[in-house]
């Protein structure tokens, strides 16, 4: 199943960035969705460990729930359409969400993504 970035555009303040072949993907307080290309990258404190994500797919937003699955470098494989989301703007959904609702989103988090 494919998402659709529409409903990121209306669940969440976002930004949309390029970034070319080859270049890195400016790391920060905030996590991606990939509109169009691919990425790869390490991720782990402790022992890198290789990752790729393509259209469809969020990256950076496991490191929230556990701190060792931190995503230390990503670089684009295909020029890439990127929405960038503030951390913030997670938390605050998890916060205003009913605390059932909000232990399902970070379970599935944990489950299956980067």
């Amino acid at each position: 199943m494919e998402i659709d970035r529409t409903f990121i555009k209306n669940l969440f303040q976002s930004t949309i960035i390029k970034v070319e072949k080859g270049n890195p993907i400016p790391l920060g307080n905030h996590f991606f969705f990939i509109n169009n290309g691919m990425v790869s990258g390490k991720i782990g404190t402790k022992k890198n460990k290789p990752f790729f994500a393509k259209k469809g797919q969020f990256f950076c937003l496991k490191q929230l729930i556990d701190a060792d699955e931190k995503v230390v470098s990503a670089v684009g494989e295909t020029d890439l359409d990127l929405t960038i989301i503030n951390y913030s703007e997670l938390d605050k959904l998890l916060k205003g969400t009913d605390k059932n609702l909000s232990a399902l989103i970070k379970s599935l988090i944990s489950q299956g993504i980067y």
